[in-house]
């Protein structure tokens, strides 16, 4: 089969960028034959497609509100909207190589729905991988000002521009929510996209709740190979992702303020960097190391010095991967009780579950897990055990080209 894998960015710079690529390798292991379409930057994996590829545009806050930047303002507007730069080089890809499928995964603001209209021209069926709420909120985490939102329920974008979802920012938020009205309008998404791929089923059932029909998704969890056995669990509590509000740093610092004992691993980078960095000192808390952005084979290591993960996120996670990695490795977790992580995490059998803003939970998990080790050891028997059986990479892909086919037949039909 010939399949044509789509997304913004082709290096490992957020969770679905690592599944497209990740699903673009087994694929093309399984003996398919892969393309790529996305947007040029030097991190990306290295490919003969990329002369297909839109320019790179950082899209940023400035590009918004500079002084001076006007006629910027207005071209980066209407790209974000409907990119013509990304249709024409679309365009010539499938003159060239006559996908028989595309699959989809995030393509807005750097390349837009324009992409879609051209697949539908060359009548290649498509399939889109819902890796965040993009397709119902301007922002696409359902997050504002420090907590979970969902005023634009009913297509009330406009409330992206009252409260300033894009950047704090009036103007970037008008820019987004008109191009959430140019898709509502259109109905780009709705008309050319044939199976909606759910990575977690709390993903489908907001659709649902949105008025997205549930008919075309399909719920199919990331897949993801056991490669090892667990080895004996470490001295640290460890935390993976973006220093930001809503993934729940806050509630790690509180948690290693209590339990000054404990070494706190803090694997990532984000907005709040430099506010982590300041408490750290303000509060002496030596027992958390900071380690930034860091590459897989540092998260490998410091998983294995770990005892157990930590997922605090403030935020409806959909199906966080940076948990099944934890799982894979034989190590459990303590989690929020939102999204998709109660999917994951089975309370009491392979981690605990805590009510994302009870402080209390966290602290009073925390202190059962690691003050019994038998428990430690356990939970991550079990989360390994699980990822072998519910997250099998095989089945997976299985899954994955039984969705492709049954979207080439809905075409056919």
């Amino acid at each position: 089969m010939k399949v044509l894998q789509i997304n913004k960015f082709w290096y490992r710079h957020g969770g679905a960028d690592v599944y497209a690529i990740d699903s673009a390798n087994y694929l093309k292991k399984l003996g398919h034959d892969v393309s790529y379409f996305g947007m040029d930057h030097p991190k990306n994996i290295k490919t003969k497609y990329k002369k297909y590829f839109v320019d790179q545009r950082n899209i940023s806050q400035d590009d918004y509100e500079e002084k001076g930047k006007l006629t910027l303002k207005a071209k980066e507007a209407l790209g974000i909207i409907y990119s013509k730069e990304a249709a024409k080089k679309l365009d010539q890809l499938c003159k060239d190589e006559r996908p028989d499928i595309a699959h989809i995964h995030n393509i807005y603001h750097h390349l837009s729905p324009s992409i879609l209209g051209v697949l539908k021209r060359h009548e290649i069926p498509v399939v889109q991988t819902l890796h965040d709420y993009k397709r119902l909120c301007p922002n696409h985490a359902m997050f504002t000002q420090g907590s979970i939102c969902e005023r634009c329920k009913s297509r009330k974008y406009y409330k992206a521009v009252q409260f300033k979802c894009i950047f704090g920012s009036r103007a970037a938020s008008a820019v987004v929510a008109t191009e959430m009205y140019a898709q509502s309008l259109f109905g780009w998404y709705d008309k050319y996209i044939d199976r909606f791929i759910a990575p977690s089923n709390f993903m489908k059932k907001k659709n649902a709740e949105w008025g997205r029909t549930g008919k075309n998704i399909d719920v199919l969890h990331y897949g993801l190979e056991v490669r090892e056995k667990p080895k004996n669990p470490g001295e640290n509590i460890l935390y993976v992702g973006r220093l930001a509000r809503e993934k729940g740093i806050d509630v790690v610092l509180k948690c290693a303020k209590v339990f000054k004992d404990i070494t706190f691993d803090i694997a990532g980078d984000g907005p709040l960097r430099h506010d982590v960095e300041m408490l750290i000192q303000a509060q002496d808390l030596r027992n958390v190391k900071l380690h930034g952005h860091v590459s897989a084979a540092k998260v490998k290591k410091l998983r294995e010095s770990s005892a157990f993960l930590l997922i605090p996120s403030q935020w409806y996670e959909n199906y966080p991967i940076s948990l099944l990695e934890q799982f894979a490795a034989g190590r459990g977790a303590i989690g929020s009780d939102l999204g998709g992580i109660p999917e994951i995490i089975k309370n009491k059998k392979n981690g605990f579950v805590c009510a994302h803003d009870d402080m209390d939970q966290w602290i009073d998990k925390i202190r059962k897990l690691w003050y019994d080790k038998p428990l430690i050891r356990a939970f991550g028997k079990a989360a390994q055990a699980q990822i072998t059986d519910v997250n099998d990479e095989d089945s997976h892909y299985e899954s994955l080209i039984n969705i492709y086919k049954k979207a080439i037949k809905s075409r056919q039909s």
